[in-house]
């Protein structure tokens, strides 16, 4: 028994002893890929598309359901977020109720300037109405210059170092986010990027040879629609359409098949380092430090169980080039 079908199995019994799915259970109950994909029947089709919908069935409203989760807790603070980032941007004196009241227009507008000039004049030492005179001279450059360059000065000579290097500090730990999560994207992408040319060749391959077949059957399916054969000459123009679909069949589903089955053992090997969850955390570190709050029920499961729904998708694909085998396949199954 291979390594992946042994911890696979373990995975599913310690998904029905604990009554939880993860992101890795869900992908324990997704069956293997078919054997015989191009002699498949309707009773052993319809049982591997029933067991995908089996999973996804529960797996879909998990992922919605941790999403929308997700999307109110940033829309509930969003306010801290404008706060926040007013604060790192140099206003100090953010007052978060007040910005929470301004973001549900419970102040007048009145309130709102008073409040606004009230935090540039202790954070910028400017009123409101000296920014809007600014504002106006925004096409004067040498005013603006001399203005810019006057209120730099003023502004150094003003800095606390403390608060300087905490700056510091905070940008550096956002920019090391940052840079992990463009590290650990470029290293994933580059993995599944693999699969995806290998999908691409194998489609442009199999789409001159559909294009191809059909023009070789074109005449074929014209006798049959002139209605004016016997039924031994139907019957075996109809053998020869299907032996011929079949033979296309035969030709390029395996080899998405065999796509298909390298993309689960990547999937799984994913999965089983957890690299997903360690993207989802970086993220969500990413987020607390734009929130300034952090979500108390945060657990990482999202990214990995929109994977495990990506292979679910791709796995009900695998009868991509199996078009024209239908027929032939019934035909022999009644016999």
């Amino acid at each position: 028994m291979n390594r992946l079908v042994l911890i696979t199995l373990m995975i599913g019994f310690t998904a029905i002893v604990s009554g939880q799915e993860t992101a890795m259970q869900y992908f324990a109950h997704l069956p293997d890929v078919p054997a015989t994909i191009c002699s498949i029947d309707d009773t052993a089709r319809v049982r591997f598309e029933d067991n995908i919908d089996d999973v996804t069935d529960v797996l879909n409203p998990d992922i919605d359901a941790r999403v929308d989760a997700a999307e109110e807790f940033v829309k509930q603070h969003r306010a801290d977020a404008e706060a926040t980032a007013m604060k790192n941007a140099g206003f100090e004196s953010i007052d978060v109720q007040k910005m929470k009241n301004m973001d549900t227009k419970h102040m007048s507008e009145a309130q709102k300037k008073a409040m606004i000039d009230q935090l540039m004049q202790q954070n910028m030492n400017m009123t409101y109405d000296e920014a809007m005179n600014l504002k106006s001279k925004s096409k004067d450059t040498a005013y603006i210059k001399g203005w810019s360059k006057a209120y730099s000065t003023e502004r150094m000579a003003d800095a606390d170092p403390q608060k300087l290097q905490a700056d510091a500090l905070r940008n550096k730990a956002m920019f090391d986010l940052l840079q992990k999560q463009k590290d650990l994207t470029d290293k994933m992408r580059a993995g599944w990027d693999k699969f995806y040319q290998l999908f691409d060749t194998l489609a442009k391959e199999a789409d001159t040879a559909r294009a191809d077949l059909d023009r070789r059957l074109k005449p074929l399916y014209a006798e049959l629609d002139s209605g004016d054969i016997s039924g031994d000459r139907r019957e075996a123009i109809e053998d020869q359409i299907d032996q011929q679909n079949m033979a296309y069949c035969m030709v390029f589903n395996p080899r998405y098949c065999q796509i298909v089955f390298e993309y689960k053992k990547h999937l799984f090997d994913v999965l089983l380092k957890a690299e997903y969850d360690t993207l989802e955390n970086i993220q969500n570190e990413i987020l607390n430090h734009q929130l300034g709050v952090e979500n108390p029920t945060y657990k990482p499961a999202l990214y990995a169980l929109q994977a495990v729904n990506g292979y679910a998708s791709l796995l009900g694909s695998v009868f991509k080039y199996s078009a024209g085998t239908h027929k032939r396949i019934r035909i022999a199954g009644s016999e």
